[in-house]
Order: structure tokens, then C-alpha cells, then sequence
């Protein structure tokens, strides 16, 4: 029964160092403005014209329609922020992932409602 009572205390001990942990972790300040991304080719080189397109729409694409979302550690592109321009009743989106540094990971066309997931 004694290994029992502290089962429960050492989860909860567990619990609050991963806590600790995560809350050390450096997160963004601020994000980078969209006309400071350094672009890369993998863009282009994976996902081609789409790329291309996704690039001009975001950099065409009013402020109002920009979404960024923060996407931790441990999501596809790991830590990253992920940048969307979702005009009023688009359907395909155009978005890119940047690290927390402002260089590019990708860019592409994917539904609008799938950009906030992180993957």
C-alpha cells in the first residue's frame, strides 16, 4: 500500500517538471513580418507552380485575411510558425511554414481549414 500513496506524488512531481520545462522552452517574442521571410527553393523544388502561388496570394493578401499560428515542438514542421491568408469564403488557402528565425520551410495550396493544425 505504501508503493501505492506515492505512485500519485511521483506523477505529480513528473507532471510539474515537464511543466517546468515546457515554460523554459524560448518561445516567440514576436513573429517576423512576412516581407522579412528569407525564401527557400525547397519550396519550389517540392511543391512547384503551387509555391510559387502560395508566395504571391500571401504576399498579395490583405492584413485583415493574415492568420499565424505558433506551432510547438514536436508537431511535422516542429518548432515554426505557420503563416495563411483566409480571405471571406475561401476554400484552398495559401500558406507557408517559417522557423521562429524567419526562413521559409515550405509554402503551398491546401484547404483553409487545415492550416491551423500544424501539420
Amino acid at each position: 500500500m505504501v508503493k501505492t500513496a506515492r505512485m500519485p506524488a511521483v506523477g505529480f512531481m513528473l507532471l510539474m517538471l515537464v511543466a517546468a520545462v515546457w515554460l523554459a522552452l524560448p518561445m516567440p517574442q514576436e513573429f517576423p513580418a512576412l516581407d522579412q521571410v528569407i525564401l527557400c527553393e525547397h519550396a519550389v523544388e517540392r511543391h512547384g507552380d503551387d509555391a510559387l502561388e502560395a508566395r504571391r496570394r500571401l504576399f498579395d493578401c490583405k492584413p485583415q485575411y493574415l492568420r499565424w499560428k505558433f506551432c510547438p515542438p514536436g508537431s511535422k514542421y516542429g518548432s515554426s510558425v505557420v503563416i495563411w491568408c483566409q480571405p471571406p469564403e475561401a476554400a484552398i488557402c495559401a500558406g507557408m511554414y517559417i522557423t521562429l528565425g524567419g526562413i521559409e520551410k515550405t509554402a503551398f495550396l491546401r484547404p483553409c481549414h487545415e492550416w491551423g493544425d500544424c501539420q
